[in-house]
């Protein structure tokens, strides 16, 4: 993440008081996990065995799920309401591949908190869920939840109305996501605003933050912008011409006035959400994209 206090960290104990569960069939990266959280002050559990998670449940109380979907397979569902059932309020995450990434998405919301990709650094996960879980922490409706970030957000909000401030305060917890995210109010509210400043909080902030107003752009050309397009696809193409999502690649795009986007194109987006990949105009091949879709809109979508 990109935020710091300048607190966290190994040996800060910053993770005191939160039990994690591990479930990998590599042992080797189980260890390596197993070290890291520990010196964040972490109580680690760890498991090859998936039939062995139970008996985790049975002698503590997990803050902290943490399952290789290769490892769970068909499990994971089951593994999951085992969890919930076992752990009221804990967080479940999922560690996937561009394999297990379609199957991911379906479990992620109803029954799974979020996911990582592997191969996933062990320090970054640890102040990812330390940054998760301290900002679930305050139960009361004081800005300290966002203190630690008032500097980093001073560029993209102005702290003046209770509305706002409600929507700081839910800021942190919505940038350690991976999930997408609908920004909904009336042109001038500032939606783009508080899509760059989930941006600057998320674990993305070092990547690129890429806006594409939907409502801009003609419904011919849409297509190209978003996924780009081969050298000669049509005419004028003289050479190769990377889109919207290329550029956002391990960072966050914004499409804005989402509701605007053609009915076609959404079914291509579906696509991308699902799959991981664009194809760009004119392309055969698949090219792998890793980004976080953030949308905004005018209107009321459900409408």
């Amino acid at each position: 993440m990109a935020m710091n206090d300048g607190m966290s960290g190994p040996g800060s104990n910053s993770l005191k008081g939160i039990t994690f569960l591990l479930v990998d069939r590599n042992e080797a990266l189980l260890r390596s996990f197993q070290e890291t959280l520990a010196s964040y002050g972490a109580a680690v559990y760890s498991v090859c065995d998936i039939s062995k998670v139970k008996d985790v449940f049975k002698e503590v109380k997990v803050d902290v799920f943490l399952a290789d979907m290769e490892a769970t397979g068909q499990e994971t569902s089951a593994l999951i309401r085992s969890f919930r059932d076992s752990n009221p309020g804990g967080s479940f995450f999922l560690l996937i591949d561009r394999v297990t990434y379609k199957d991911a998405l379906s479990l992620i919301g109803p029954e799974a908190d979020d996911y990582f990709f592997k191969p996933l650094d062990p320090d970054r996960f640890a102040q990812t869920i330390e940054t998760a879980l301290g900002q679930s922490r305050p139960k009361s409706n004081s800005l300290a939840v966002i203190e630690p970030y008032v500097e980093q957000l001073k560029p993209y909000l102005i702290f003046r109305s209770p509305e706002m401030k409600q929507v700081l305060m839910n800021l942190p917890r919505i940038a350690a996501s991976n999930q997408t995210v609908l920004i909904s109010g009336e042109t001038g509210t500032g939606k783009e605003i508080v899509a760059r400043a989930i941006h600057v909080l998320s674990r993305r902030a070092e990547g690129n933050f890429v806006a594409v107003n939907c409502g801009a752009i003609p419904d011919s050309l849409m297509e190209g912008e978003l996924f780009g397009h081969e050298k000669g696809a049509f005419t004028g193409a003289h050479k190769t011409h990377r889109g919207k999502f290329e550029l956002a690649d391990n960072g966050t795009l914004l499409l804005d006035e989402i509701g605007d986007m053609p009915l076609s194109l959404q079914v291509k987006l579906l696509r991308v959400l699902e799959e991981g990949v664009i194809y760009r105009l004119g392309g055969e091949r698949p090219t792998a994209v890793n980004v976080r879709i953030l949308a905004a809109t005018r209107i009321d979508l459900i409408k």
